[in-house]
């Protein structure tokens, strides 16, 4: 999903990338889902927006529950008070449809 860097893709070269403006792409990742994959991990670029967040939105959380189909947000929080905020918007969305980590992300000067 990260359509700038794509920085896990450089760690596993068998991912695939979901075009997120587009409606259909629930479908690649339902079938993922559903063909057996225990882990899919859905790299989002720095800042990811509203754009995002509503092709979250549209995904049927609750269809998918019904099959064993879980959903985990990871965030990393750094000092900057706009990444607390993103988060913070994501959950006010997304609220207990999914799992959330959130770990703090360091820097060394």
């Amino acid at each position: 999903m990260d359509d700038e860097n794509r920085t896990l893709s450089r760690f596993f070269p068998e991912s695939i990338q979901v075009e997120i403006k587009k409606k259909s792409s629930h479908d690649v990742l339902v079938e993922s889902a559903l063909n057996g994959r225990s882990l899919i991990l859905a790299d989002l670029k720095a800042g990811t927006g509203r754009e995002v967040l509503d092709w979250w939105l549209d995904v049927p959380f609750d269809d998918l529950v019904s099959l064993q189909i879980r959903f985990a947000c990871v965030a990393s929080i750094t000092s900057s008070p706009d990444s607390v905020q993103s988060f913070l918007n994501w959950v006010a969305a997304l609220k207990d449809r999914v799992t959330y980590i959130v770990f703090q992300k360091l820097q060394r000067w």
